[in-house]
């Protein structure tokens, strides 16, 4: 089997990577509530086979310029739709199903669930050992999330349908990043598997479509092109590139830890868009989450001045000792 293993050392490939996913990460829960925006207009498969088939066409161009004469095996093309299946195609169903049933605020911190559901799924699937360091900021954020969802005053109508098919969706989102691991640094080259699994998502919406027959909805698209181009060029191509790609350079844990802040800066969003202010709970919710992000890095590079501290003290002790064997 054709490896596409990507580097995971320390240096430019690794900070790329983590740079990546918090572009993914933080794009993430806008196109959530651009969506939620849409459903007032227009069914949800319509929303998702607009969003995820264009989606699919610019990410082939892109990935066929960069990769020109690679060919997909059959095994490898199986994974990467199925993947897609799953996630963005179960996932998005679901969670834009519950969007209609949530206020916007509590569908962005419902998604709060999903930072350790995901590593916890990365260390039983892959087998990780997460540093302590990325369990304290992981524990960080999510205390964050917990002090933006208790003190906040909801902003429209919660439905008990809405909880069960967003957590639902996020029980699926868990499973994906550790699969999309897998198929990014054993499988595929990044960018494939990101076509692929958008590719994937994009069938299953279409087959939707498709089989329900209602085109209803179509008149409608021409004076919603704004919020499409977004969720077609922003929220759907750039964000699963990045996603891709930040998963072939670093693990599902660190990964997770970058999706504690999309929920944080979405209900951010959601509350700034509803019209109220945002006050001092929420300023204070949204640093905890950035707060949580940054100790598993300060914790990595105490670990990385430790490292060459002994390292240096290991080459003078052997200087002294060449030293002292050339006085006998």
């Amino acid at each position: 089997m054709e490896r596409h293993l990507e580097l995971r050392s320390p240096g430019w490939a690794a900070s790329s990577g983590h740079f990546a996913a918090m572009f993914s990460f933080g794009i993430a829960p806008i196109g959530f509530l651009v969506q939620k925006s849409l459903t007032e207009s227009i069914s949800v498969l319509h929303i998702l086979s607009v969003q995820l088939g264009c989606s699919a066409i610019v990410l082939w161009l892109i990935s066929f310029m960069l990769w020109k004469e690679g060919s997909i095996a059959p095994g490898a093309l199986a994974k990467g739709l199925g993947l897609g299946l799953l996630q963005p195609g179960v996932v998005l169903l679901l969670n834009v199903a519950g969007a209609a049933r949530l206020d916007s605020v509590t569908l962005v911190l419902l998604w709060a669930l999903q930072p350790p559901a995901t590593a916890f799924v990365g260390v039983i699937l892959l087998g990780e050992r997460p540093p302590s360091t990325l369990k304290y900021g992981l524990a960080v954020s999510f205390a964050g999330l917990v002090l933006l969802a208790v003190q906040r005053n909801p902003v429209g109508a919660n439905q008990a349908a809405g909880f069960a098919l967003v957590l639902a969706a996020i029980a699926c989102a868990a499973v994906g990043p550790a699969i999309s691991r897998h198929l990014n640094t054993v499988v595929l080259p990044w960018h494939r598997a990101a076509s692929l699994q958008v590719t994937g998502g994009a069938l299953l919406t279409g087959l939707g479509l498709v089989l329900v027959g209602d085109v209803s909805g179509l008149p409608a698209l021409p004076g919603l092109w704004p919020s499409f181009a977004f969720l077609i060029f922003v929220s759907s191509a750039a964000s699963y590139l990045a996603y891709s790609f930040a998963l072939s350079r670093i693990d599902v844990a660190w990964v997770s830890l970058y999706a504690a802040v999309g929920p944080g800066l979405g209900a951010i969003v959601a509350v700034a868009v509803s019209g109220r202010a945002p006050g001092p709970v929420e300023a204070a919710g949204i640093s905890v989450v950035v707060a949580g992000s940054v100790i598993p890095h300060l914790g990595k590079r105490a670990d990385a001045r430790q490292g060459r501290g002994t390292a240096m003290a290991g080459s003078l002790r052997r200087v002294g000792i060449e030293a002292d064997r050339g006085k006998c």
